[in-house]
C-alpha cells in the first residue's frame, strides 16, 4: 500500500483506490441558486494521472452524489471513458450508489459490490457493516464514506477542515462482542473525499465510529499532523 502525494488515492498492488467522487453533485448545489462549473473533467483528467501507477480502479462508493441524477449523460460519459482507461474497475456501492448498476451494466470491465477483499485488505465504504465473513479474514480495512479531513487553526484563528489520511486502532474486542466474529483488524484507513470541491467532514460517522480510534493524520502531502 502507498499513498499517492499529493492526491486522495492509494496504490493498493495493482490498483488504484479513491473514494467519494460524488458525480453530479453540482445538481443540489443548482438547485440552492449556485452555479459552479461541471467538475467531472477534472475527475478524469486526475484519474489519467493516476492511470500510470497502476492500471486498475477500485471506488470505495459514492461514485454518484444523488440518487436521480439529473444529467444521466455525463455520468454515462464519464464510466465510458474511465472503463477505456482502467483493465478492471470496481465500484463499492455507497448510500448514494442507488441503481448504480442501471448505469454499468453495459461495461463489461466494470463491477459493483457492496464489498471486497483482497490480500487481506477489506474494501468497504462504510455506511453499514461489511459480512462477517469478509471481516473475519481481514487485517487491514479501507474506509469511504468519512470524507476524513482534520480541523486546522489558521494565524488569524479561522478553523478550516483539510482533507486527510486517518490512520485507525479498530477495537477487534468490542466489535467481537457485538458482532459474534472473531476479528483481527490492524488498521483501518479512513479516506478524503476524491471530488476536488469538498474540503471534508472532519468527524466519523456510520457503524464503524464507535469502534475506531485515531492514531495518525497526514496531509494530502503526507505531512503528519497527529
Amino acid at each position: 500500500m502507498k499513498f499517492v502525494q499529493g492526491e486522495a488515492a492509494i496504490k493498493s498492488g495493482n490498483y488504484i483506490v479513491i473514494s467519494d467522487v460524488h458525480i453530479g453533485f453540482e445538481e443540489k448545489l443548482e438547485e440552492k441558486g449556485y452555479t459552479i462549473p461541471e467538475q467531472t473533467q477534472n475527475v478524469t483528467d486526475r484519474l489519467k494521472e493516476l492511470r500510470k501507477i497502476a492500471e486498475n480502479l477500485i471506488i470505495l462508493g459514492d461514485l454518484k452524489h444523488s440518487i436521480n441524477i439529473r444529467k444521466k449523460n455525463n455520468l454515462l460519459l464519464f464510466l465510458s471513458e474511465i472503463s477505456e482507461l482502467f483493465k478492471e474497475i470496481i465500484i463499492i456501492k455507497g448510500n448514494h450508489d442507488g441503481r448504480i448498476e442501471d448505469y454499468t451494466k453495459n461495461f463489461r470491465n466494470i463491477k459493483v459490490m457492496t464489498e471486497f477483499l483482497k490480500n487481506k485488505i477489506l474494501f468497504i465504504h462504510g455506511n453499514k457493516y461489511a459480512s462477517n465473513e469478509s471481516i473475519r479474514k481481514a487485517e487491514t480495512i479501507m474506509l469511504g464514506h468519512f470524507h476524513s479531513a482534520h480541523a486546522i487553526k489558521d494565524n488569524i484563528g479561522i478553523v478550516r477542515n483539510w482533507k486527510s489520511w486517518a490512520i485507525y486502532d479498530f477495537d477487534n474486542e468490542s466489535y467481537d462482542k457485538d458482532k459474534k466474529v472473531k476479528t483481527q483488524i490492524k488498521k483501518v484507513l479512513g479516506f478524503p473525499c476524491f471530488n476536488a470541491f469538498f474540503d471534508g467532514a472532519g468527524e466519523k460517522n456510520g457503524p464503524y465510529a464507535k469502534y475506531l480510534d485515531k492514531k495518525e493524520v497526514f496531509t494530502l502531502d503526507l505531512i503528519k499532523l497527529v
